[in-house]
């Protein structure tokens, strides 16, 4: 088993670094109370976890992880304050995913991510299926790199209508990607990858450039001004320098501001100081 804990940096940031251990601690006291006495547990580094279960059955195994999370959603009472975390658990079995401790630890591990993506506080194994989904994952993280690099990325523009009026009044933005060989790539499938790999930022920027210019070259073509819609990222409001990004693209382009619409979503209230 890998195991990891959600939302540990949380207790360490709030809490500090000597809670965030005692925390640890309390989880290895819960996860010997789950385990057999031939099994071991040992902490990998951070708020990771391998737990190695002998002669077991998988069904067996299922149901540790089962009761594993269910003692982790209790409470833990550190400095007076009940502290909430949950974990993800990823399970993988000798020797059907692996015949060595490196690659059973390294599929295992995969299945823990996939149990923290689908929904935390819960464990899953390892499958081949799983393996052929983080491959591709790790393919399409790659080509996402190249994408950004030689600009493969391009933008349709949704139209807003006032039906009342019977006229365009805006536009909103919205990022495409058709790759040469494997083809069109939906947004679904590549914006949540950008937003994990920290890519969401430099295509953000881009966006924001490519939508102004465009929105100004339609203004010096002759047609009527309208508004232009742009997503932004939670990632990339959180940059330090975001407002002046901005207020440079609009000068660089001469694109004026009312005609910018910045859009975000409802986890911008993530941190409503800073947002």
């Amino acid at each position: 088993m890998f195991l990891d804990l959600d939302r540990f940096k949380n207790v360490n940031d709030t809490l500090g670094h000597n809670n965030g251990d005692l925390l640890l601690m309390k989880v290895a006291d819960r996860l010997q109370k789950c385990l057999r006495q031939t099994d071991i547990a040992a902490r990998l580094g951070g708020d990771e976890y391998a737990i190695l279960l002998p002669s077991i059955k998988q069904e067996k195994a299922g149901s540790i992880a089962q009761r594993i999370c269910e003692e982790m959603n209790h409470f833990f009472l550190i400095e007076n304050l009940d502290i909430f975390i949950s974990t993800s658990i990823g399970i993988s079995v000798y020797p059907d995913d692996g015949k060595d401790m490196k690659t059973l630890l390294q599929n295992a591990d995969a299945a823990m991510y996939f149990a923290k993506e689908s929904d935390k506080n819960n464990y899953q194994f390892f499958t081949i299926d799983l393996h052929r989904d983080m491959s591709n994952k790790m393919m399409l993280e790659r080509e996402m790199h190249r994408a950004v690099e030689e600009q493969h990325f391009h933008l349709v523009y949704q139209p807003q209508i006032n039906m009342a009026a019977n006229k365009m009044i805006g536009v909103e933005a919205l990022l495409r990607w058709n790759h040469p060989k494997i083809g069109f790539i939906s947004p679904a499938e590549f914006i949540p990858l950008a937003e994990e790999t920290g890519l969401i930022i430099p295509m953000g920027t881009w966006v924001l450039e490519a939508a102004c210019a465009q929105n100004k070259a339609w203004q010096e073509a002759g047609l009527p001004p309208i508004r232009m819609s742009v997503n932004v990222s939670l990632r990339q409001l959180m940059q330090l320098n975001f407002v002046e990004q901005v207020e440079q693209i609009l000068d660089q382009t001469g694109l004026a501001p009312e005609w910018l619409d910045i859009e975000i979503t409802k986890s911008m209230t993530a941190d409503v100081s800073h947002a």
